[in-house]
């Protein structure tokens, strides 16, 4: 009974170094993500182009959770309020993506060519309703909690998350 007691309280150590759970408040990442989902997120400071981030909404302290769209190196230009971003993958493919920005936003960026080191371009898959880099700018790598891997809740909806 000692040895089961020891194993679990270390399963749990280790399991709480390495993820989080989470409840998710909020519509922004459907169809992904819905509204009372709980899900895991793998603390890394790896960000892969694409993957669902979670990071601290400053303003709130609450958790958001965004899909990578620019990294650091990527270029871009603003025009008319709007961001223009270009990222060249490893096989000379370059894929453009284009968003309406905050004006305040697109002021802000408006002094750079390039997302910064560390930085991180960030959009919500429900694009209509969702709060992200388009209205509060780049979000730093220091704030990211980590990589979505994983939903835990609805049991009909359990599985991974890409």
């Amino acid at each position: 009974m000692v040895l089961v007691n020891i194993i679990t309280l270390i399963f749990i150590i280790v399991f709480n170094f390495l993820f989080k759970i989470h409840s998710i408040n909020g519509r922004s990442m459907e169809p992904t993500i819905h509204n009372n989902d709980i899900i895991l997120i793998k603390k890394t400071k790896l960000v892969p182009r694409y993957s669902l981030i979670g990071f601290e909404n400053k303003e709130s302290g609450s958790l958001l959770l965004k899909r990578v769209i620019g990294m650091p190196g990527d270029e871009y230009i603003i025009a008319h309020n709007q961001i223009i971003i270009t990222n060249k993958e490893e096989d000379n493919y370059a894929s453009v993506s284009k968003f309406e920005l905050d004006i305040k936003v697109a002021k802000e960026l408006s002094y750079y060519n390039k997302i910064p080191e560390n930085q991180y371009f960030v959009i919500g898959d429900n694009r209509g309703i969702s709060n992200d880099s388009r209205k509060f700018g780049f979000v730093n790598k220091e704030d990211v909690e980590g990589i979505l891997t994983y939903r835990v809740y609805p049991f009909n909806k359990v599985g991974r998350i890409n």
